[in-house]
């Protein structure tokens, strides 16, 4: 599928406070993307805002706010089509969308995906599907995110975080297993892998002392 944002409207300022860049993404989660866009700018990625969250599978259009002068760096972004960039002296929150615009495409390659998509089809004109939480919400690899929510909701952080952590119901991974051994945050930084940067930032707060129950603000606030 494609999903193009549709934003507020954005007053342009040629000496605005913050840029604004639109890219065109595929196969990016949007939270790391603004890790790596961080990175690439060297800045702390607190400086970066986002109208909106996207799934990793499937292409995106997507507008991201950066708070200083960024235009000319943001030019040269790669491993995505840099569409459009200007400056502003409005930040772009979360929600700041009139909505989104989307193009799926359907492969129905046999009578019985067309039978299913013509009954389908009908349902949304008699007045649609309830929008019911799942696996969008709750993770298809490790379905737990619920478990950790009731958790943080208990008070009790330090099984919250270790949960975020293993979960041996569905972790088998070396890295993970060891983890729950002995909680060795410190040895843990070395073994898990760096694409897995939620999870090592859990880990380096905990490894430099940091406290259960501030575990997730170590997270990006605005993580789905």
């Amino acid at each position: 599928f494609i999903v193009e944002e549709i934003p507020i409207e954005i007053e342009k300022s040629e000496n605005g406070k913050y840029t604004i860049v639109q890219v065109r993404l595929k196969n990016w989660d949007t939270n790391r993307f603004v890790s790596v866009l961080a990175r690439m700018l060297k800045i702390s990625r607190k400086r970066i805002t986002f109208a909106g969250t996207k799934d990793k599978k499937g292409v995106t259009v997507q507008y991201f706010c950066i708070n200083g002068d960024y235009s000319n760096e943001l030019e040269k972004l790669s491993d995505c089509e840099v569409l459009d960039v200007f400056r502003t002296d409005r930040m772009l929150r979360l929600g700041d969308l009139v909505g989104n615009k989307f193009n799926i495409f359907l492969n129905l390659d046999n009578s019985d995906s067309l039978q299913l998509f013509e009954a389908n089809a009908a349902i949304v004109n008699n007045g649609g599907y309830w929008n019911l939480y799942g696996e969008q919400r709750f993770g298809t690899s490790r379905n737990n995110t619920h478990k950790i929510g009731e958790l943080i909701l208990r008070g009790d952080f330090e099984r919250a975080a270790k949960l975020y952590l293993y979960d041996s119901e569905f972790d088998h991974e070396d890295f993970r297993v060891n983890i729950s051994k002995n909680w060795n945050y410190g040895k843990a930084l070395k073994e898990y892998p760096n694409y897995l940067s939620f999870e090592r930032a859990i880990i380096s707060h905990l490894n430099s002392g940091g406290k259960y129950e501030d575990s997730f603000d170590a997270l990006p606030r605005m993580l789905a």
